[in-house]
């Protein structure tokens, strides 16, 4: 899960400029399961190919 992590923080962070360096992991985890939930995906892969295949997050969602 670590380097899904690392992947969907890269592209949120270069389509939004929101940078997660300096929040807790149990904050980055909660808040990554959340939006995967949303998206009903169950795989941290699946959601960092949903964040490849969507146009732009919007950062107020993340």
């Amino acid at each position: 899960m670590v380097d899904g992590l690392k992947k969907a923080f890269i592209l949120i962070r270069t389509r939004t400029g929101q940078n997660f360096s300096m929040y807790k992991q149990s904050t980055i985890r909660r808040r990554v399961e959340r939006r995967m939930g949303l998206h009903q995906l169950t795989r941290i892969e699946n959601y960092v190919r949903y964040l490849q295949e969507t146009s732009r997050p919007d950062p107020a969602r993340h």
